[in-house]
């Protein structure tokens, strides 16, 4: 990560009057050590579950409609970056204080703007940071209270790709929404001016389908769907390991590659995906995509989860009898229930 410009301002809401309250910077934040382990921190934050995924909403047009797009786009240019990212980051302080103050009893918090450079393409991160109480051990060996930032709960960040958002591409900007957010949720949407939300959840679990469809069209034998499968999931995991975009028409090549699919089947992989609604370039919910490897599944009363490649090995399914046979028992498993046997006799 190549960062470029940081700034941190804080705009809250006074508890008592229930007015806004601003502290603007007027210099932007020095990137230092401390500055360097957030950006490493809230990076780890949005390649975790429960992205969302959008574009800013236009007019029927096509032009910017939202105020934040309008700035960004008075500001910001892929050749030259920012003009002036003091500027940029005040004005767009003074958007959300705006939206903040219309929302009600609504907390603020401080606002962290990042813009920095990876892998290629130009991102500008926007994070609602909070602090919390938390005790530390004095040099006389007291406890003292001390705030600090509330990274458990990340109550609200933006982390807009500024070159697939030149690009005009469809989804560009990923919501981390943390716990404890709903009361949040619609003045900080508000003020990103975010629309076509999409859950990486749901578009990983529509790609483990298409890899299951695709397995079935090509008649693979169950080891073959299962390569596949490993194959698929590998590929995808190097690709967010290494931050490069997931493209499902580049997978599709490797795939035909791979499997020297004949001259009828090659781009079949991309064309299942595509009848499925799932855009080229991919977001990833890594929850969603470990079904490629392992199947898992729980009720109020049990859990149940192994590797695929384990079924009809060590694990056998009745699909008439819905039922499952395992053959072998964990270990420890396996000594609990002996050891309640023994404890009954």
């Amino acid at each position: 990560m190549n960062i470029k410009n940081i700034i941190l301002h804080e705009v809250n809401r006074n508890e008592e009057t229930n007015d806004i309250v601003k502290n603007y910077r007027e210099a932007e934040n020095e990137v230092n050590e401390n500055t360097i382990k957030l950006s490493d921190e809230l990076t780890k934050l949005f390649s975790k579950t429960g992205l969302q995924w959008g574009g800013f909403k236009k007019t029927d047009s096509g032009r910017p409609l939202k105020e934040l797009e309008i700035l960004l786009d008075e500001s910001f240019s892929i050749t030259n970056g920012f003009n002036n990212f003091l500027e940029f980051s005040k004005q767009a302080s003074n958007i959300f204080a705006r939206k903040l103050s219309s929302s009600g009893a609504s907390k603020g918090g401080y606002l962290w703007f990042n813009y920095y450079e990876k892998s290629d393409n130009e991102y500008l991160t926007i994070v609602l940071l909070r602090k919390r109480d938390a005790l530390q051990i004095s040099d006389d060996l007291t406890l003292d209270t001390i705030e600090q930032i509330d990274l458990d709960k990340l109550h609200m960040a933006a982390k807009i790709n500024l070159s697939q958002w030149r690009e005009d591409l469809q989804k560009y900007i990923a919501f981390k929404i943390g716990r404890d957010a709903t009361n949040v949720t619609n003045y900080f949407s508000e003020f990103i001016g975010c629309e076509s939300i999409t859950e990486a959840k749901i578009d990983t679990e529509t790609l483990v389908r298409a890899c299951s469809r695709f397995a079935n069209e090509i008649q693979l034998a169950n080891e073959d769907k299962i390569n596949l499968k490993h194959f698929i999931y590998d590929t995808i995991s190097e690709w967010e390991r290494s931050g490069q975009q997931v493209s499902l028409s580049v997978l599709s090549t490797l795939i035909d590659n791979k499997w020297q699919l004949e001259e009828q089947n090659q781009g079949l992989f991309l064309r299942i995906t595509q009848q499925l609604s799932l855009d080229d370039q991919l977001n990833i919910d890594k929850g969603s995509l470990r079904k490629l490897r392992r199947y898992s599944g729980k009720s109020s009363k049990i859990t149940i989860n192994f590797d695929n490649d384990a079924l009809d090995d060590i694990v056998h399914f009745n699909s008439e009898e819905r039922t499952l046979k395992i053959n072998e028992i964990p270990a420890d498993l396996l000594n609990q229930l002996l050891e309640e046997e023994n404890e009954q006799i």
